[in-house]
């Protein structure tokens, strides 16, 4: 496009340039006989009004044929831009995801070894209850029984958000969000 604008302007260009050599004298006339040399400054000014009337309305032309190619240019940058938005929506999007996917697992982590340090220790409270039994020492096992249920109680609550920490990552992974409807 850019060249064809180039190679009309060169020609209108050229046909400026000749017609001042015909103005001039420098082209002969006689090679279009039916054409007359101006004699006066009046008829010079007239024939360069004319030709200069015929370049302006080419000038216009072209300056609309490049405007449209400007706009057609700034449609495909919007388009382009439209699709990096996109895609970077969807990378930002996955990023969060990954994040707090992160976040969660790093707390179930946290339950789940809570859990398991409960489970040793309702073990060695429950080894002490029987000791203490075996010793016959009530105020040991008083003290032991609400240890062992504070435990138990604690670990129950640590076996909820265990479970509620899998919802969500699960939640997280199967997640696709090129699907998602937007």
């Amino acid at each position: 496009m850019k060249s064809a604008i180039f190679l009309i302007f060169s020609i209108f260009m050229l046909i400026w340039l000749i017609f001042t050599g015909f103005v001039l004298g420098i082209i002969p006339i006689d090679a279009i006989s039916h054409l007359a040399k101006p004699l006066t400054l009046a008829e010079l000014g007239d024939s360069y009004a004319v030709i200069n009337g015929l370049l302006l309305s080419v000038a216009i032309a072209l300056g609309l044929i490049a405007v449209f190619n400007q706009g057609e240019s700034l449609k495909k940058s919007i388009k382009l831009q439209n699709e990096q938005t996109a895609a970077l929506t969807f990378q930002i999007t996955q990023q969060n995801h990954s994040n707090r996917l992160s976040a969660l697992t790093a707390q179930l982590r946290y339950y789940q070894t809570g859990s398991d340090r409960l489970d040793q220790d309702i073990n060695l409270l429950n080894e002490k209850l029987e000791q203490a039994k075996r010793d016959k020492n009530e105020l040991k096992e008083r003290d032991l029984l609400p240890l062992i249920k504070q435990a138990r109680d604690t670990r129950a609550n640590n076996d909820v958000t265990t479970r509620r920490l899998n919802k969500q990552i699960t939640a997280i992974v199967e997640f696709e969000p090129s699907k998602k409807k937007t």
